[in-house]
């Protein structure tokens, strides 16, 4: 009886489970004016991409852009070691920052620009504005390096 499992087993054409060969060029997105530490990626909307780094920025990217993000966010003088997405609703990010963890409506506009550049390749001008939290916990005792809502 085995045999025949085997023998049927071996009659079967074999499945090539290789991935597709997709060639894309790699590409450095641009924002940051230090280290990156964390990168997320929406399940809402697969073009969206956000960063943190050691500059205490926020970098929202669209994939179907140039490689300069579309929103930047000066969150914090600290480095931001972890972000997230607020469970079920992506206009809002979690971000730990030293011993807190703050939150952030990205349909808010900052009400204070402190950084402004023009792009001379592309006609854009980015802002990068200093954002006031919606939320704010300040608990732990010791840095926080990762922030999770699900």
């Amino acid at each position: 009886m085995a045999s025949a499992a085997a023998a049927a087993a071996a009659a079967e054409p074999a499945h090539n489970l290789q991935p597709p060969k997709v060639k894309m060029k790699a590409r450095r997105l641009k924002g940051h004016k230090d280290s990156a530490n964390c990168c997320i990626a929406s399940s809402q909307n697969p073009r969206l991409i956000v960063t943190s780094g050691e500059d205490g920025r926020v970098c929202w990217f669209d994939l179907r852009c140039n490689d300069e993000p579309q929103l930047a966010m000066d969150v914090s003088e600290e480095p931001i070691l972890s972000l997230c997405f607020k469970s079920g609703n992506e206009d809002n990010i979690y971000v730990s920052s030293g011993k807190e963890i703050k939150c952030f409506d990205v349909r808010l506009r900052a009400p204070e620009i402190t950084f402004i550049a023009l792009s001379i390749f592309i006609s854009r001008i980015y802002a990068a504005t200093k954002w006031e939290p919606l939320e704010n916990y300040n608990y732990n005792k010791e840095e926080i390096n990762k922030v999770d809502t699900r």
